[in-house]
């Protein structure tokens, strides 16, 4: 799931304090979530939905099937670079 968070942040170009701002979520929190593989909390998730348009099924298991097209192409385009 980090890696999964990590390519999320990324596909924006965003630094971790940079998704924190947006997203409401605490530095500390996130730095758990993305680099030491807590999972994320339902709340937070649905916070990262609201600013990334990510559907809780690809936040939680990587499902890429309810996501939007151009968040889709981000992720693909950030995992081939």
């Amino acid at each position: 799931m980090g890696d999964r968070l990590r390519q999320l942040r990324q596909a924006y170009h965003w630094q971790q304090v940079e998704i924190c701002a947006w997203t409401g979520i605490r530095a500390t929190n996130w730095q758990r979530y993305e680099k030491h593989g807590v999972r994320i909390s339902l709340n937070h998730a649905f916070d990262l939905r609201r600013v990334t348009g990510a559907s809780l099924e690809f936040i939680y298991f990587g499902n890429v099937q309810h996501l939007e097209m151009e968040l889709l192409k981000r992720l693909t385009k950030e995992l081939t670079a």
